[in-house]
């Protein structure tokens, strides 16, 4: 079924003033669905009413969420007689897990909703993804926001065979494939355009700044991966647009000082460093449409290889 409330995916077409808008007027709203204790832990005591003030709180860290989850499990997200759906990151061999209720799950869909329909993703296509896991759950993301928002068809492979994979993207017409950067890398080896009936109509990549992007949109017939940088903790952070430029959600989260971030529609998550380095640089508007700003260098922890990570 298509989620009705697809405004928010198509508001990164506005003006650049009225993006800004947007974003403090989620950022206002968020404020009003903190609970005392989520504000104690993040704010510290320090006043927090507006986008500005984020600067001023103090730098939260993974290790920091992983203390407060096991001191306040899970994580002090939700009370008692919600439905909760859960994603989780990792800090060395330690696991964060990040509950969502519902309507909190539907804000972190829009950003994968939005690179699907820049590159002109709709009912009429078929997506499958590599990542074999239940609903709620890594790639689902992408399958869920496809179908939710777009009416997109979803097809799932529970085989662990990377052929079989190839062989159900021929058998039920798959127009849109996505993948983590290690599987997609392992499939292109086995060059797969070569069995493929149809060309694929785009396949992307979600997790991190994929290396080997020409080696892989080669081996799978395409003009460029598309690219999806996000974490558990913040959703879809950044993506590629059809003209290949990469642009930041600045309306569902802030980044402070080009490396901290925080979540401004979902989970409350304020002026946090993730596990590895980053570092955003902006340049003008974009000529796919969309006014969030484009990224002109991001830079992250070079000694994270992406290729390895499913």
């Amino acid at each position: 079924m298509i989620n009705q409330s697809i405004d928010p995916v198509i508001k990164h077409y506005q003006s650049h003033d009225e993006i800004l808008k947007t974003q403090e007027q989620n950022f206002q709203t968020h404020l009003q669905r903190l609970t005392q204790h989520q504000k104690q832990w993040w704010f510290n005591n320090i006043p927090v009413n507006s986008l500005s003030d984020l600067n001023k709180l103090p730098v939260r860290t993974p290790a920091d969420i992983l203390d407060e989850q096991i001191k306040n499990p899970p994580f002090g997200l939700f009370t008692k007689g919600q439905y909760v759906f859960t994603s989780s990151g990792s800090t060395g061999n330690l696991r964060k897990t990040f509950p969502y209720i519902l309507e909190n799950y539907h804000r972190m869909l829009v950003g994968p909703a939005r690179v699907l329909e820049n590159h002109g993703v709709n009912h009429s296509d078929t997506i499958m993804s590599t990542d074999n896991n239940g609903m709620f759950a890594g790639h689902s993301f992408i399958e869920d926001a496809a179908t939710m928002f777009l009416g997109t068809t979803r097809i799932r492979c529970s085989s662990p065979m990377l052929s079989d994979k190839l062989d159900f993207i021929n058998q039920y017409h798959v127009t849109v494939f996505s993948g983590s950067p290690a599987k997609l890398y392992r499939l292109a080896k086995l060059n797969p355009k070569k069995f493929l009936k149809k060309p694929l109509k785009m396949v992307l990549s979600g997790g991190g700044i994929l290396e080997h992007q020409e080696f892989i949109a080669e081996a799978f017939g395409v003009e460029r991966i598309t690219n999806m940088y996000g974490a558990a903790e913040i959703g879809n952070i950044a993506w590629t647009c059809k003209h290949g430029h990469f642009h930041v959600n600045i309306d569902l989260c802030h980044i402070n000082d080009n490396k901290y971030l925080s979540n401004l529609t979902s989970l409350p998550i304020f002026n946090y460093k993730l596990g590895e380095e980053i570092e955003f640089s902006y340049k003008g508007t974009c000529t796919c449409g969309s006014n969030l700003p484009t990224i002109d260098c991001l830079t992250v922890d070079s000694t994270i290889d992406r290729s390895k990570k499913d």
